[in-house]
């Protein structure tokens, strides 16, 4: 029978060889192009000590990568060679505070310099910044992407990510506010609407899921987690509950996993 999934889900890494990798591919490979990295992020020990969050190594001394300070900051560094260098450090990100943080690391060569944005805001620390974008050469070069450890598995990130994202630009201060906010914001708060509960009853699922007042959804389901198809988009939020079941039929004998999503929709 088939195996059912609520989207509602993060990657968790802890000590050892724990992480995710994405096989080399062209799309990692931005040369002397600008490039943005966005991820959600949350460690429950201040983050460790140059422990990788992520990291894309183009062989040798070539590569890209975000990690821990020790100090509950982050480092953002990218190297192209030899003494060809540039780091900026955030300010205090993970310590203290083990609440989901918004972070956003990017290379712009308009301005020549690397940015890093936690919870929508600029945040560098002046003391923890080593050269500058204009001393590093082109990344280009074929290697794996490493999420959660650098791409060998090892200096695995103590905590959990989520929702990282890869843009082929330097990301402005009003798009990262707006990524921030669609991801709505602090997530210390109850989200205003979620996945609660997936129940098979024989040939159907019952998906119950949190609303607002007045407001429409849409529901979708994937094989692959890639491609979504439509399975009504006029779910309607109940007067006086902020719980909706939605029924999905489904043929006898079919197998394979089966992702479902909810969308609130525009008005």
């Amino acid at each position: 029978s088939p195996n059912f999934f609520a989207e509602s889900y993060a990657s968790g890494f802890s000590e050892g060889p724990n992480f995710l990798v994405a096989a080399s591919d062209d799309s990692f490979n931005f040369a002397d192009q600008d490039f943005s990295v966005s991820l959600w992020a949350r460690s429950s020990n201040g983050g460790g000590r140059w422990k990788k969050m992520f990291q894309r190594q183009n062989g040798g001394n070539v590569f890209w990568q975000a990690e821990t300070d020790g100090g509950g900051g982050g480092i953002w560094n990218i190297r192209s060679g030899n003494g060809q260098n540039s780091e900026i450090q955030t300010n205090n990100i993970f310590s203290g505070n083990n609440s989901w943080r918004h972070l956003v690391f990017l290379r712009d060569t308009q301005t020549q310099e690397l940015r890093a944005y936690v919870d929508g805001e600029l945040s560098i620390n002046p003391g923890g910044t080593a050269g500058s974008e204009a001393d590093v050469n082109s990344l280009a070069g074929g290697g794996d992407f490493g999420v959660g450890a650098e791409s060998n598995g090892s200096n695995s990130f103590p905590g959990e990510i989520d929702d990282l994202r890869l843009y082929d630009a330097a990301l402005s201060d009003e798009d990262v506010l707006a990524i921030y906010n669609q991801g709505m914001g602090d997530l210390t708060e109850s989200l205003p609407f979620e996945i609660t509960k997936v129940i098979k009853d024989g040939d159907a699922l019952i998906i119950t899921f949190r609303t607002r007042p007045g407001r429409v959804y849409g529901v979708d389901f994937s094989y692959n987690l890639k491609d979504w198809e439509e399975l009504d988009d006029g779910v309607e939020a109940e007067d006086g509950s902020d719980l909706k079941e939605f029924i999905d039929d489904f043929s006898p004998g079919q197998t394979g996993q089966r992702y479902y999503r909810v969308r609130e929709l525009e008005d």
